[in-house]
């Protein structure tokens, strides 16, 4: 799952040491958002940037999990959200 997160590196280079984390599958309708400790943000896709407006300024989305991770290369923590727009009712 996180070699899908981090892209095509290494094994080694790609495990940032979990803090803390909670077990999930995510599902293939979920999107991610990550935001390091100084600030940087990485999206699941192009989408992503409204999602992330849209996750900010309403209460549409449901957080399935956050989990805050070391990434031992860049030396700093990130929190890794997973998410998925909720049910409308009809």
């Amino acid at each position: 799952m996180l070699g899908e997160i981090f892209g095509s590196k290494s094994e080694e280079e790609q495990m940032p040491e979990v803090i803390e984390v909670y077990e999930v599958q995510p599902k293939e309708n979920w999107k991610w958002i990550s935001v390091s400790e100084h600030g940087g943000i990485r999206l699941s896709d192009n989408e992503s940037y409204s999602y992330l407006r849209d996750f900010v300024n309403s209460e549409k989305y449901h957080i399935h999990v956050m989990k805050m991770l070391y990434d031992a290369r860049k030396k700093e923590k990130f929190y890794h959200i997973w998410f998925e727009e909720k049910e409308t009712e009809k």
